[in-house]
């Protein structure tokens, strides 16, 4: 999995990357499906003469169709919110008129319509949720390898990732396989040297010579030979686990 913090758009073009790919198979997007929502564009100059803010046309669509919390009611031991909202009938009426839901102001008591204090009511889609890596916005795009290892997948897309050019503030972070696989070889690195050097000491101190343990690890690099003999005929691939087995410290 690749993940990407930037815009929508961008997301979108390296899905599209990855979908070109014949060794890739099942990309998405972490996005879900968009969805249709009501855009509302407030006329600031018409409102200002009516006395409608933004809240007001906020809280009259909200009123309208979801419905303002006005109370509480309490039902044994549970509290239960009281919404008020328009009556179904009223609500569907409306559904292909919004300009003619009434919105009242905060220190009016008349009301006007939507229509009198907006230049445009319009649908467009938007995304059902808004994912974050490391508290920022993100998008992640997932694929899987289709016969071959990740690290090839990997290697077949790099070049056409680094090509694009990146706008100021974004930036693309391999995740998924690749980050837990660099995860975990580089926390063998601390044991590595202790353990060479207490297991060069143990050998020193059975044999009374330094010869020996020289002459043990200059064999430890023919063990690469056993390991390709097994690994070829099976097209195994080389991974982290067999780079585990092939190193004589652990």
């Amino acid at each position: 999995m690749m993940r990407y913090q930037g815009k929508n758009a961008l997301g979108i073009q390296l899905a599209n990357v990855v979908g070109g790919n014949i060794i890739a198979t099942g990309q998405a997007l972490d996005k879900r499906q968009r969805v249709k929502k009501v855009v509302v564009e407030y006329d600031q100059e018409r409102a200002r003469w009516s006395a409608v803010s933004r809240t007001d046309v906020a809280q009259a669509t909200q009123r309208a169709f979801d419905g303002l919390p006005v109370g509480l009611y309490r039902e044994g031991g549970s509290l239960r919110p009281i919404i008020a909202r328009d009556a179904e009938a009223d609500r569907q009426r409306i559904a292909g008129q919004l300009d003619l839901v009434q919105v009242h102001p905060s220190f009016a008591l008349s009301t006007a319509p939507l229509g009198q204090v907006t230049d445009n009511i319009r649908l467009a889609w938007e995304d059902p949720i808004i994912t974050h890596f490391n508290g920022r916005r993100q998008i992640a795009v997932q694929a899987t390898p289709d016969g071959v290892t990740f690290q090839a997948l990997r290697a077949s897309l790099i070049e056409k990732f680094e090509a694009m050019e990146l706008p100021e503030g974004f930036d693309l972070k391999w995740d998924g396989e690749y980050d837990s696989t660099m995860r975990a070889q580089l926390s063998l690195i601390p044991g590595m040297v202790p353990a060479m050097v207490i297991m060069t000491l143990i050998i020193v101190a059975l044999f009374s010579a330094i010869r020996p343990a020289v002459i043990m690890g200059l064999t430890v690099p023919f063990a690469l030979i056993g390991i390709t003999a097994i690994l070829l005929p099976t097209q195994t691939p080389f991974g982290f686990m067999a780079r585990l087995c092939e190193n004589p410290v652990f």
